[in-house]
C-alpha cells in the first residue's frame, strides 16, 4: 500500500472514533429532554385536577349561600380560563395533551350547572310574580303593586350578577330582562286601570253619599240635579220613642225651594187611653202615614214650600 493511502485510512479511522461518541451522547440527551417533557406535563395536569377535585368539594347551591355560589362561579370560570391559557403545558411528547380534556369538560359541566341554577333560580321567581289572568277578581291594586316591586328586584338582582359570568350568551341575559320588563309594564297598565275604577267608584260613592241620607229607621235619598240641600235632626224624646227630621232643599230657582218633615215614632206599648199623650198629639201634626221600619218604628211626614218628596225626593223604610 502507498504511503498516501495509509495516511488518508488512519485520518478516516480517527474522525471515526471521535464522532462515534459524540453522535451517542446527543442521543441519549434528546431522549431525557423528552422525559423530562412528559413528566412536566404530567405534572401540570396532576396539578388541576387536584385543584379540580379540591373546588368540586367546596361547591354549594345557590338556594343554600347565593354568594359563595358567585364565588364559585368566579372561581371556576378563572381556573377554566386559566387552564385554556396553560394549555401547551398538558402536552406530551405524543402530541397527545395530559389530562387537559377530562379537567376542561369537568370544568365546563361545573360551570353549567352552576350558571343553572342561577337562571333556574332567575325563572321561578318570574314565574311566581306573573299573572295568567290579570282580570281575576284576586287581582287587585296591592298585589300588583307587591309583584312589580319583586319584578324591579329581580331585574335588578340580575343586571347584579350578570358580571359574574351567570350568562353563557349575553344575548340570553338581554332577552330575560325584556321579559322582565314586558311583564313588568303588562302589571302597570293593568294596575293603571284599577286605579282609575276605583277613583271612579269613590267619586260615585261619594256623589252618592251627598244624595243620601240614613237614620236608623230610613234613608232619604234626592235626585243629583238637586245641588244643595240639607237634613238634621230637629227633636228627639228622652226616652228615644221619638225622633224628628228636617229635609230641605234650595231649588233651581227661589220659588223653587221646598221641604219635608219626617218623624220616626215608636208606638209599641201605647194606647190612647193609657199611653204617652205626646206621642198621639205629635202624630196628628204629621197627616201622612209612610209605613212602618222593620224595628217597629212608625214613619210620618208633612211637606212645605214646593215639597220634597212630592219633587223627587225618596224615603225608603229599612
Amino acid at each position: 500500500m502507498k504511503p498516501k493511502s495509509i495516511f488518508a485510512l488512519a485520518i478516516v479511522l480517527l474522525l471515526g472514533l471521535c464522532i462515534a461518541p459524540l453522535s451517542g451522547c446527543n442521543g441519549n440527551q434528546g431522549v431525557d429532554a423528552y422525559q423530562k417533557a412528559d413528566k412536566a406535563a404530567k405534572r401540570a395536569g396532576d396539578r388541576y385536577a387536584k385543584k379540580l377535585e379540591k373546588m368540586s368539594a367546596n361547591k354549594v347551591s345557590v338556594v343554600d349561600d347565593r354568594d359563595k355560589a358567585l364565588a364559585d362561579l368566579d372561581e371556576w370560570t378563572a381556573f377554566r380560563d386559566e387552564l385554556k391559557k396553560n394549555k401547551q403545558h398538558f402536552k406530551l411528547s405524543n402530541g397527545s395533551y395530559y389530562k387537559y380534556d377530562s379537567t376542561k369538560r369537568k370544568a365546563n359541566a361545573s360551570i353549567d350547572s352552576l350558571q343553572d341554577d342561577f337562571i333556574s333560580d332567575y325563572k321561578k321567581t318570574l314565574e311566581a310574580c306573573s299573572f295568567d289572568d290579570l282580570n281575576a277578581s284576586d287581582v287587585t291594586e296591592d298585589s300588583l303593586s307587591s309583584s312589580t316591586a319583586q319584578l324591579d328586584s329581580l331585574a335588578e338582582l340580575v343586571n347584579s350578577e350578570k358580571t359574574h359570568n351567570v350568562w353563557a350568551d349575553s344575548k340570553d341575559c338581554d332577552s330575560f330582562l325584556t321579559e322582565i320588563k314586558d311583564e313588568t309594564d303588562r302589571q302597570d297598565a293593568r294596575a293603571a286601570e284599577l286605579k282609575l275604577q276605583r277613583e271612579a267608584a269613590a267619586q260615585k260613592a261619594e256623589e252618592e253619599s251627598r244624595r243620601r241620607f240614613e237614620t236608623p229607621h230610613f234613608t232619604v235619598e234626592v235626585p243629583a240635579e238637586w245641588g244643595d240641600w240639607s237634613a238634621e235632626i230637629i227633636s228627639e224624646s228622652p226616652n228615644g220613642k221619638m225622633i224628628e227630621y228636617s229635609f230641605s232643599y234650595m231649588g233651581t230657582q227661589a220659588c223653587d225651594g221646598g221641604g219635608a218633615e219626617v218623624v220616626a215614632v215608636n208606638l209599641s206599648g201605647e194606647s190612647t187611653n193609657g199611653g204617652d199623650p205626646s206621642l198621639y198629639s205629635l202624630v196628628r201634626n204629621y197627616p201622612e202615614g209612610f209605613g212602618k221600619a222593620s224595628d217597629g218604628y212608625e214613619i210620618f211626614y208633612t211637606e212645605a214650600g214646593a215639597g220634597f218628596f212630592s219633587r223627587g225626593a225618596k224615603l225608603i223604610l229599612k
